[in-house]
């Protein structure tokens, strides 16, 4: 985020989609969620919770919604996400 002159807490879904594209073409996507994304996500969930840092919504989810990078990485967790078998 210091070449995009933003602060990591406010990235915009651009901004997300960037650094996406700059992680998947450095390693594999199972890579970029597991070691960056996932942390990411929740450092995000968190400052949505938290009255001290309100934030309204997770750029994460948005730049999923609008571009392929942060798509790809975002269909990684959703695959490779536990199912829940209640019966």
């Amino acid at each position: 985020m210091q070449d995009r002159d933003r602060h990591h807490a406010l990235a915009k879904p651009q901004d997300v989609n960037a650094w996406c594209d700059d992680v998947l073409n450095s390693c594999s996507t199972k890579v970029s969620y597991e070691t960056y994304y996932s942390r990411i996500l929740n450092f995000y969930n968190y400052l949505k919770s938290n009255h001290r840092h309100p934030h309204l919504y997770n750029p994460l989810l948005l730049a999923a919604i609008e571009y392929d990078a942060a798509y790809q990485v975002w269909y990684y967790r959703v695959k490779n996400r536990p199912s829940n078998n209640y019966e």
